[in-house]
């Protein structure tokens, strides 16, 4: 990352401005308040790692943000949850040449971690169940609005190039 340009750096703060709006615009669903489901929809933005590996700060900084701000933030949710979208994002990028994978990974980091802080940060349910909601929302995240926005950027030539 010799080459961390300012127009790199305006980008991933572009990242991580929209990331934390989504979270906050759909901060019930993001953070599991009707249930152990989290359906975070600026999870979406996950996909922006398979383009370069630079967007994975952006990623992380708007989780960050995300968490620290949240309406009742959690040291371990902070600390925790944010690793696991970190580690989501440079797993994507590493195995970009297949999807499927790529696309699993949010699921099974963020499913084991912050399952985890649910279970026992939050007391939230008990650790079989957190982890399986917690994967289910990224499935559902990735697999519903992940895949056809990863397919019309990579569609649109000028979007492509942005984030590359």
């Amino acid at each position: 990352m010799k080459n961390f340009r300012i127009k790199d750096m305006v980008i991933q703060a572009m990242i991580a401005s929209i990331y934390f709006v989504l979270v906050k615009i759909f901060e019930p669903i993001s953070f599991g308040n009707v249930g152990l489901i989290q359906f975070r929809i600026a999870e979406v933005m996950m996909i922006f790692a398979l383009f370069n590996r630079k967007n994975v700060f952006g990623l992380t900084i708007g989780c960050l943000l995300s968490n620290l701000f949240a309406s009742a933030p959690n040291p371990f949710d902070i600390i925790f949850g944010t690793f696991a979208t970190t580690l989501a994002a440079v797993l994507m990028y590493q195995t970009r040449k297949n999807l499927v994978i790529s696309f699993l990974w949010p699921a099974i980091t963020n499913g084991i971690i912050v399952g985890f802080v649910l279970t026992y940060a939050y007391v939230a349910g008990p650790l079989y169940l957190s982890i399986p909601a917690v994967a289910i929302g990224e499935i559902g995240v990735l697999g519903l609005l992940g895949v056809p926005l990863y397919i019309a950027i990579n569609k649109n030539p000028l979007i492509k190039e942005f984030l590359e």
